[in-house]
């Protein structure tokens, strides 16, 4: 019976112990989510700018920034499609069929979307959906050419010669 209660004593203080830690981890996951949170709530309450949507891509985690930055410049015209001004889409990207996405429908032959940033969270899907690696630059450039992603014949040739800096006040990432 003594041991049995110094086991559970033993027991009792361990998880003592503990307890600090596990709560400290709740309320940095908590703390972490919220600001998450705000932040994405911000985006959705600014109107677009290309240094906001730079940091978008930033934040949402898209692999090599400033590469599909410069894809939006040359999909949009320097954002000023009709697919883009009209109907969110900074990619040019078409309605998936068998991915996940935040696209609302078909306009102009391309995804529509409620708000530039959906578009943003939605090319981070598709790289979910694509990547199963970090890649270089050099190598993204080489991945997007593997891809039936551009009609253009030379697609990632004209993203390398357009400097996004054009548009960017934000340092690069």
């Amino acid at each position: 019976m003594r041991r049995l209660l110094w086991v559970l004593l033993f027991l009792l203080l361990t998880q003592m112990t503990k307890a600090p830690c596990m709560t400290e981890n709740i309320e940095s996951k908590w703390w972490e989510v919220a600001l998450r949170q705000m932040k994405e709530s911000e985006f959705y309450a600014s109107d677009f700018t290309p240094d906001r949507f730079y940091e978008a891509l930033i934040f949402v985690e898209i692999q090599n920034p400033l590469i599909v930055f410069t894809q939006s410049v040359l999909e949009t015209g320097w954002f000023t499609s009709e697919s883009f001004l009209k109907y969110q889409n900074p990619f040019g990207m078409k309605e998936p069929v068998t991915r996940e996405t935040l696209c609302k429908g078909t306009a102009l032959g391309h995804g529509a979307f409620v708000h530039w940033y959906d578009a943003v969270k939605d090319y981070k899907l598709w790289q979910d959906y694509w990547l199963d690696t970090i890649y270089s630059p050099e190598n993204y450039y080489i991945f997007l050419d593997t891809l039936p992603y551009a009609e253009a014949k030379y697609y990632t040739r004209m993203l390398k010669r357009i400097d996004p800096h054009v548009l960017l006040t934000v340092s690069d990432t």
